[in-house]
């Protein structure tokens, strides 16, 4: 990484491996996959977790229901308290990812409510965040505005947000 000047690594849960697609195993899995990312010498970045895209998706394109987008409650809150500690002690960032989870057209409402009480949580537990934004092409438009209105209602502390530098 030196060598090649890769100044940080972002790595990201994007599907369960191995494991069936009902919700509590896919919970499971993704936590174990967190923790991974979270421990993982080489991951700057933990990217946002608890993203989810693939089963459960109804006909008009909105995720309501399993694994966790119909009540995040359904992840106990042992993982998460797991997981700010793992990411706390190897000084892992997570990222707040504003364009895949609150800004997300297919998530219902009430779960990114409760999405932006657990990244401001998570700093709460003293987890360094940083803003992400899926920008995955050049047709990407995002409202910083809006954005900003969303940290600053939930108390993420803007001066505490993880810059490169």
């Amino acid at each position: 990484m030196r060598a090649l000047g890769i100044e940080y690594v972002v790595g990201g849960v994007h599907w369960p491996l191995y494991v069936p697609i009902e919700r509590e195993a896919v919970i499971r899995d993704y936590h174990r996959q967190n923790m991974f990312l979270a421990t993982h010498p080489l991951v700057t970045i933990v990217a946002h977790p608890w993203w989810w895209m693939g089963a459960w998706r109804d006909a008009d394109g909105m995720y309501r229901s399993e694994p966790w987008l119909d009540d995040f409650g359904h992840i106990p809150q042992s993982m998460h308290e797991e997981f700010a500690a793992a990411a706390r002690e190897h000084g892992a960032v997570v990222e707040f990812n504003l364009g895949a989870t609150v800004f997300n057209r297919s998530y219902p409402e009430g779960f990114k409510r409760q999405y932006v009480e657990y990244v401001a949580w998570l700093q709460g537990e003293g987890v360094t965040l940083s803003i992400g934004s899926d920008c995955h092409d050049e047709q990407y438009h995002p409202d910083f505005e809006r954005a900003a209105e969303i940290l600053e209602a939930a108390g993420i502390e803007e001066s505490r947000l993880w810059r490169l530098g």
